[in-house]
């Protein structure tokens, strides 16, 4: 199982996040997953780490 199908049986999302048409439909899935980024030794990303992934989106 891929880390992309991992996240989304542990979020409950039944969907493929490549369906998604609505734009504030796949920001709002942006946000969440954001949320909820961390390193592999649990620690959150710092918040510029962060900014920087989302505008290389």
């Amino acid at each position: 199982m891929s880390e992309h199908e991992n996240y989304r049986k542990k979020k409950n999302i039944p969907y493929e996040t490549q369906t998604l048409v609505n734009k504030e439909q796949l920001e709002h899935e942006l946000f969440e997953f954001f949320a909820d980024f961390k390193r592999q030794d649990g620690k959150h990303y710092k918040v510029k780490s962060i900014v920087l992934t989302y505008i290389s989106l």
